[in-house]
């Protein structure tokens, strides 16, 4: 595994989901596929919209994923606490990458194709399921296809700092 390849999948797997192992299935024919700017994650259906804090979390969730697809790198890493950008560098760093910013690292990643379909996947397909939020800490439990016809369910914590939800590395 390249050193970038192995820093997006500790992305991932920072993020809670085990995305990266073994070779990719081959993808469905081009003409089945939507396009990637087509798609839009959904929510699952849940009893009633989430309000205050809640609401507030799952925006700041569904922000990063938003940065992400739209390759606004610096939107992104914004949206990570501090720790969550120090085991992102720390980890591209230990596979000798030359990159010293988050938004570095992430553009390095995305311009990787294989990378980039790997992470669009996950962002189009994630579905929030639930959230939770006490005091200064919150956790967003949502799903995503880390496959094709595969999904996996994790919970991704999130702190306020300065007021506003920022995404933590999962403990």
């Amino acid at each position: 595994m390249t050193p970038l390849r192995t820093t997006m999948c500790t992305a991932a797997l920072l993020l809670g989901l085990a995305a990266c192992g073994g070779p990719e299935p081959a993808a469905p024919p081009a003409s089945a596929a939507p396009p990637a700017s087509s798609a839009t994650p959904t929510a699952a259906p849940e009893p009633g919209p989430r309000t205050g804090e809640a609401a507030a979390a799952e925006t700041a969730f569904r922000a990063y994923y938003e940065s992400l697809r739209a390759r606004d790198f610096t939107a992104a890493c914004a949206l990570q606490t501090e720790q969550f950008t120090s085991l992102l560098l720390d980890a591209y760093t230990a596979q000798g990458g030359q990159a010293t910013t988050c938004e570095e690292v992430l553009a390095e990643a995305y311009a990787k194709p294989d990378q980039a379909a790997v992470a669009d996947r996950l962002s189009e397909t994630a579905q929030v399921e639930a959230v939770s939020v006490e005091g200064d800490t919150a956790s967003v439990t949502w799903s995503a296809e880390v496959r094709p016809g595969q999904r996996q369910t994790v919970a991704s914590p999130l702190q306020r700092v300065d007021g506003r939800w920022r995404l933590l590395p999962p403990t």
